[in-house]
Protein backbone atom coordinates (compact mmCIF):
# COMPACT_ATOMS: atom_id res chain seq x y z
CA UNK A 1 0.00 0.00 0.00
CA UNK A 2 1.48 3.33 -1.05
CA UNK A 3 1.21 6.35 1.20
CA UNK A 4 -1.04 9.17 0.06
CA UNK A 5 -0.17 12.78 0.74
CA UNK A 6 -1.76 16.14 0.09
CA UNK A 7 0.31 19.32 0.11
CA UNK A 8 -0.35 23.02 -0.06
CA UNK A 9 0.40 24.36 -3.54
CA UNK A 10 3.15 26.58 -2.07
CA UNK A 11 5.02 23.68 -0.45
CA UNK A 12 7.26 22.90 -3.44
CA UNK A 13 8.20 26.56 -3.74
CA UNK A 14 9.01 26.70 -0.02
CA UNK A 15 11.24 23.60 -0.28
CA UNK A 16 13.05 25.21 -3.21
CA UNK A 17 13.45 28.57 -1.44
CA UNK A 18 14.89 26.83 1.64
CA UNK A 19 17.03 24.50 -0.52
CA UNK A 20 15.95 21.47 1.54
CA UNK A 21 14.23 18.11 1.38
CA UNK A 22 12.55 16.38 4.29
CA UNK A 23 12.86 12.90 5.76
CA UNK A 24 9.97 11.65 7.89
CA UNK A 25 9.62 8.38 9.80
CA UNK A 26 6.25 6.77 10.50
CA UNK A 27 6.41 4.33 13.39
CA UNK A 28 2.99 2.76 12.83
CA UNK A 29 3.16 2.58 9.02
CA UNK A 30 6.77 1.26 9.04
CA UNK A 31 7.96 3.84 6.53
CA UNK A 32 10.83 6.23 5.98
CA UNK A 33 9.58 8.91 3.58
CA UNK A 34 11.68 11.43 1.68
CA UNK A 35 9.93 14.57 0.41
CA UNK A 36 11.67 16.78 -2.11
CA UNK A 37 11.34 18.44 -5.50
CA UNK A 38 12.65 17.73 -8.97
CA UNK A 39 14.26 20.25 -11.32
CA UNK A 40 10.80 21.44 -12.52
CA UNK A 41 9.67 22.08 -8.90
CA UNK A 42 7.37 19.04 -8.88
CA UNK A 43 7.04 17.35 -5.49
CA UNK A 44 8.73 13.96 -5.23
CA UNK A 45 7.93 11.36 -2.55
CA UNK A 46 10.06 8.26 -2.04
CA UNK A 47 9.24 5.74 0.65
CA UNK A 48 11.02 2.70 2.07
CA UNK A 49 9.78 0.08 4.51
CA UNK A 50 11.61 -0.54 7.81
CA UNK A 51 10.69 -2.27 11.06
CA UNK A 52 9.30 0.51 13.28
CA UNK A 53 11.38 3.48 12.15
CA UNK A 54 11.53 6.11 14.86
CA UNK A 55 14.02 8.91 15.42
CA UNK A 56 16.00 10.54 12.62
CA UNK A 57 19.25 12.47 12.84
CA UNK A 58 21.16 14.06 9.96
CA UNK A 59 24.71 15.40 10.08
CA UNK A 60 26.96 16.31 7.16
CA UNK A 61 26.38 13.54 4.58
CA UNK A 62 25.00 10.94 6.99
CA UNK A 63 21.43 10.12 8.01
CA UNK A 64 20.80 8.00 11.11
CA UNK A 65 17.51 6.25 11.86
CA UNK A 66 16.54 4.32 14.98
CA UNK A 67 14.29 1.32 14.47
CA UNK A 68 12.72 -1.15 16.87
CA UNK A 69 15.90 -3.26 17.17
CA UNK A 70 18.40 -1.53 14.89
CA UNK A 71 20.28 1.69 14.40
CA UNK A 72 20.59 2.39 10.67
CA UNK A 73 23.31 4.58 9.16
CA UNK A 74 22.85 5.89 5.61
CA UNK A 75 25.76 7.63 3.90
CA UNK A 76 25.45 9.92 0.89
CA UNK A 77 27.32 8.29 -1.99
CA UNK A 78 27.44 11.40 -4.19
CA UNK A 79 30.28 13.92 -4.28
CA UNK A 80 29.54 17.65 -3.97
CA UNK A 81 27.91 18.86 -7.19
CA UNK A 82 27.20 15.31 -8.43
CA UNK A 83 23.61 14.31 -9.27
CA UNK A 84 21.83 10.98 -9.59
CA UNK A 85 18.54 11.03 -11.53
CA UNK A 86 18.16 14.73 -10.66
CA UNK A 87 18.90 14.27 -6.94
CA UNK A 88 21.88 15.69 -5.06
CA UNK A 89 21.91 12.94 -2.41
CA UNK A 90 21.94 9.16 -2.70
CA UNK A 91 21.78 7.48 0.69
CA UNK A 92 22.79 3.83 1.05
Amino acid sequence: MRAKAHFNSEFATWLSDQNISLAVSTYRANRLIFIGIDEQLNLKLDERLYDRPMGLFAANNTLWMAGRCHLWRFDNLLADGQKYEGHDRLYA
